[in-house]
C-alpha cells in the first residue's frame, strides 16, 4: 500500500503477501532493511487488505507518522485531529472498520474519495503508484528482454558448435 501525506512525504510502505501463515512473509535482510525503514510487511489469504491488515496499517504505519509530526511541531498527537482521504474499499467502508477506527483512534476522520473517481481524485493513485508501477513495468520489461537476448545468443553459438 502506497501513501503519503499533503506535506509531501511519502509515508512507509505496508506489503501484503499472499498466504495463510506469517511464514510468507520475508526475514531476509532486504525485509529486515525494509523494516529499519518503517515498512510494515503483512500477510493476508490472498494479498489484498482486509480488516485485520488495514489496522495494522492505521496502528503501525500511520500513527507513529501522526505522532512524529506532532512531535516536530511540539505538539501533543493525542489531541491533534487529522485526516485520511481513502478509496471506497469494501473493508475501508465497512462499519466493522469505521467503528474501529472511531473507537481506537478518534481523532483520525476518514474522506472517502467517491466511487469509480480514486483513478482521478487519489493521489495514491494518480501519481505514486503509477510512477511506481510504470518503474516496475520497465524494469521487468529490461529483465525479459535480457533474458531472451540471453537464451536467443545461447542457442546461435549452441547451433554453431
Amino acid at each position: 500500500m502506497v501513501s503519503s501525506a499533503t506535506n509531501g512525504d511519502l509515508l512507509p510502505l505496508q506489503l501484503i503477501f499472499q498466504g495463510k501463515t506469517t511464514a510468507v512473509v520475508p526475514k531476509d535482510p532486504g525485509a529486515v532493511a525494509a523494516r529499519a525503514k518503517g515498512w510494515h510487511l503483512t500477510m493476508s489469504s490472498n494479498h489484498w487488505s482486509n480488516q485485520q491488515t488495514m489496522r495494522e496499517f492505521v496502528d503501525q504505519v500511520i500513527v507513529p507518522w501522526h505522532a512524529k509530526q506532532c512531535e516536530e511541531l511540539g505538539r501533543a498527537s493525542s489531541s491533534q485531529h487529522y485526516i485520511w482521504n481513502i478509496d471506497c474499499w469494501k473493508v475501508h467502508i465497512s462499519e466493522e472498520f469505521r467503528g474501529w477506527l472511531k473507537e481506537n483512534h478518534p481523532f483520525l476522520h476518514l474522506v472517502f474519495v467517491p466511487a469509480n473517481c480514486t483513478s482521478k481524485l487519489q493521489v495514491a493513485d494518480v501519481v505514486l503508484q503509477r510512477l511506481f508501477k510504470h518503474r516496475f513495468r520497465t524494469q521487468f520489461n529490461l529483465w525479459q528482454s535480457q533474458q531472451v537476448a540471453c537464451q536467443v545468443l545461447n542457442r546461435v553459438q549452441s547451433d554453431n558448435i
